[in-house]
Protein backbone atom coordinates (compact mmCIF):
# COMPACT_ATOMS: atom_id res chain seq x y z
CA UNK A 1 0.00 0.00 0.00
CA UNK A 2 1.43 3.14 -0.56
CA UNK A 3 1.55 5.96 2.07
CA UNK A 4 1.81 9.21 -0.89
CA UNK A 5 -1.21 9.74 -3.35
CA UNK A 6 0.74 9.04 -6.26
CA UNK A 7 -0.71 8.24 -9.85
CA UNK A 8 -1.81 4.75 -10.95
CA UNK A 9 -1.00 3.54 -14.13
CA UNK A 10 -4.95 3.43 -15.12
CA UNK A 11 -5.54 6.47 -14.31
CA UNK A 12 -2.27 8.78 -15.27
CA UNK A 13 -2.36 11.56 -17.74
CA UNK A 14 -0.01 14.23 -18.69
CA UNK A 15 3.25 14.18 -18.66
CA UNK A 16 3.26 11.08 -15.93
CA UNK A 17 1.12 8.95 -18.56
CA UNK A 18 3.16 10.28 -21.03
CA UNK A 19 6.39 8.20 -19.21
CA UNK A 20 3.91 5.31 -18.21
CA UNK A 21 3.23 4.67 -21.38
CA UNK A 22 7.38 4.34 -22.63
CA UNK A 23 7.15 0.89 -20.83
CA UNK A 24 5.85 -2.19 -22.39
CA UNK A 25 2.49 -3.04 -21.34
CA UNK A 26 2.92 -6.90 -20.47
CA UNK A 27 5.53 -4.98 -17.85
CA UNK A 28 4.44 -1.41 -16.61
CA UNK A 29 5.98 0.94 -15.10
CA UNK A 30 8.30 0.43 -12.17
CA UNK A 31 6.68 0.51 -8.66
CA UNK A 32 9.86 2.78 -7.82
CA UNK A 33 8.73 5.14 -10.84
CA UNK A 34 4.60 4.91 -9.55
CA UNK A 35 5.54 5.90 -6.26
CA UNK A 36 7.22 8.93 -7.25
CA UNK A 37 4.72 10.15 -9.26
CA UNK A 38 3.47 11.48 -6.09
CA UNK A 39 5.64 14.34 -7.10
CA UNK A 40 5.42 14.62 -10.74
CA UNK A 41 8.25 17.18 -11.32
CA UNK A 42 10.73 14.65 -9.15
CA UNK A 43 9.34 12.03 -11.22
CA UNK A 44 10.07 13.77 -14.67
CA UNK A 45 13.88 14.74 -13.20
CA UNK A 46 14.35 11.49 -12.30
CA UNK A 47 12.84 9.84 -15.86
CA UNK A 48 15.67 11.98 -16.97
CA UNK A 49 18.21 10.25 -15.14
CA UNK A 50 17.16 6.93 -16.37
CA UNK A 51 16.96 8.11 -19.92
CA UNK A 52 20.66 9.29 -19.66
CA UNK A 53 21.85 6.02 -17.99
CA UNK A 54 20.00 4.24 -20.61
CA UNK A 55 21.95 5.51 -23.85
CA UNK A 56 25.04 6.12 -22.38
CA UNK A 57 28.22 6.33 -24.21
CA UNK A 58 30.62 3.67 -21.70
CA UNK A 59 28.70 1.96 -19.50
CA UNK A 60 26.74 -1.22 -20.78
CA UNK A 61 23.28 -2.06 -20.21
CA UNK A 62 25.23 -5.61 -18.62
CA UNK A 63 27.01 -3.37 -16.24
CA UNK A 64 24.77 -1.23 -15.31
CA UNK A 65 21.97 -3.69 -14.67
CA UNK A 66 24.82 -5.63 -12.39
CA UNK A 67 25.53 -2.05 -10.73
CA UNK A 68 21.77 -1.73 -9.61
CA UNK A 69 21.27 -5.42 -8.49
CA UNK A 70 24.64 -5.09 -6.69
CA UNK A 71 23.67 -1.47 -4.91
CA UNK A 72 20.03 -2.85 -4.23
CA UNK A 73 21.32 -6.22 -2.88
CA UNK A 74 23.16 -3.93 -0.38
CA UNK A 75 20.95 -1.71 0.54
CA UNK A 76 18.18 -4.49 1.38
CA UNK A 77 16.03 -3.01 -1.35
CA UNK A 78 14.07 -6.52 -2.20
CA UNK A 79 11.90 -5.02 -5.18
CA UNK A 80 14.57 -3.83 -6.77
CA UNK A 81 17.14 -6.97 -6.32
CA UNK A 82 14.36 -9.17 -7.92
CA UNK A 83 13.83 -6.75 -10.88
CA UNK A 84 17.51 -6.65 -11.61
CA UNK A 85 18.00 -10.37 -11.21
CA UNK A 86 15.29 -11.51 -13.82
CA UNK A 87 16.82 -8.44 -16.46
CA UNK A 88 19.80 -10.56 -15.76
CA UNK A 89 18.26 -13.90 -16.22
CA UNK A 90 16.47 -12.38 -19.36
CA UNK A 91 19.68 -11.34 -20.85
CA UNK A 92 21.16 -15.08 -20.67
CA UNK A 93 22.83 -15.57 -17.08
CA UNK A 94 21.69 -18.66 -14.73
CA UNK A 95 19.84 -18.36 -11.95
CA UNK A 96 23.39 -19.83 -10.72
CA UNK A 97 25.49 -17.30 -12.13
CA UNK A 98 23.14 -13.78 -10.89
CA UNK A 99 23.41 -15.36 -7.14
CA UNK A 100 27.39 -15.84 -7.72
CA UNK A 101 27.34 -12.40 -8.54
CA UNK A 102 26.43 -11.22 -4.99
CA UNK A 103 29.26 -13.64 -3.34
CA UNK A 104 31.96 -11.81 -5.72
CA UNK A 105 31.68 -9.30 -8.32
CA UNK A 106 34.00 -11.28 -10.14
CA UNK A 107 31.56 -13.77 -10.99
CA UNK A 108 29.53 -11.47 -13.14
CA UNK A 109 29.14 -12.33 -16.45
CA UNK A 110 31.03 -8.62 -17.74
CA UNK A 111 34.52 -8.14 -19.52
CA UNK A 112 37.11 -7.57 -17.18
CA UNK A 113 37.18 -4.13 -17.03
CA UNK A 114 33.24 -3.92 -16.40
CA UNK A 115 33.95 -6.11 -13.41
CA UNK A 116 36.83 -3.74 -11.98
CA UNK A 117 33.74 -1.06 -12.08
CA UNK A 118 31.68 -3.41 -10.26
CA UNK A 119 34.01 -3.95 -7.93
CA UNK A 120 34.94 -0.32 -7.57
CA UNK A 121 30.88 0.75 -7.34
CA UNK A 122 29.85 -1.64 -4.42
CA UNK A 123 32.93 -1.05 -2.65
CA UNK A 124 31.92 2.56 -3.06
CA UNK A 125 28.30 1.53 -1.85
CA UNK A 126 28.78 -0.65 0.95
CA UNK A 127 31.79 1.43 2.51
CA UNK A 128 32.30 4.67 0.63
CA UNK A 129 35.20 5.82 3.04
CA UNK A 130 37.29 3.22 2.38
CA UNK A 131 37.85 4.30 -1.37
CA UNK A 132 41.16 5.93 -1.57
CA UNK A 133 42.83 6.87 -4.85
CA UNK A 134 44.89 4.08 -5.65
CA UNK A 135 40.99 2.37 -6.37
CA UNK A 136 40.39 5.38 -9.14
CA UNK A 137 43.80 5.03 -10.56
CA UNK A 138 43.45 1.48 -10.89
CA UNK A 139 40.09 1.96 -13.06
CA UNK A 140 42.04 4.59 -15.15
CA UNK A 141 44.49 1.55 -15.62
CA UNK A 142 41.47 -0.25 -17.22
CA UNK A 143 40.43 2.60 -19.49
CA UNK A 144 37.93 4.16 -17.71
CA UNK A 145 37.47 8.17 -17.36
CA UNK A 146 36.61 10.32 -14.60
CA UNK A 147 32.92 11.04 -16.00
CA UNK A 148 32.89 6.93 -16.26
CA UNK A 149 33.45 6.46 -12.96
CA UNK A 150 31.52 9.20 -10.99
CA UNK A 151 28.45 7.83 -13.08
CA UNK A 152 28.83 4.51 -12.41
CA UNK A 153 28.69 5.40 -8.38
CA UNK A 154 26.07 7.57 -8.51
CA UNK A 155 24.07 5.38 -10.61
CA UNK A 156 24.38 2.26 -7.54
CA UNK A 157 23.76 5.40 -5.30
CA UNK A 158 20.12 6.25 -6.85
CA UNK A 159 19.50 2.81 -6.13
CA UNK A 160 19.72 3.67 -2.07
CA UNK A 161 17.56 6.54 -2.89
CA UNK A 162 14.67 4.61 -4.77
CA UNK A 163 15.03 2.02 -1.82
CA UNK A 164 14.79 4.78 1.00
CA UNK A 165 11.40 6.40 -0.66
CA UNK A 166 10.28 2.22 -0.75
CA UNK A 167 10.80 1.45 2.38
CA UNK A 168 9.48 4.36 3.27
CA UNK A 169 6.22 5.09 1.85
CA UNK A 170 5.33 1.48 0.63
CA UNK A 171 4.39 -0.81 2.52
CA UNK A 172 2.65 -4.00 2.78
Amino acid sequence: MFMVDHHVPEKATGHVKEIYDLFPPELGPPVSLQLISASPEFMSSQFEVMKYFANHKTLSFPLLTAIRFMAADASDYDYCVAFNRNILVASGASEEEVSAILNDPDNAPLEDMEKAMLKFVTQAIKKPESVDKNDVEDLYAYGWGDPDILDAVAHGAFMRCHGTLMKAFIKK
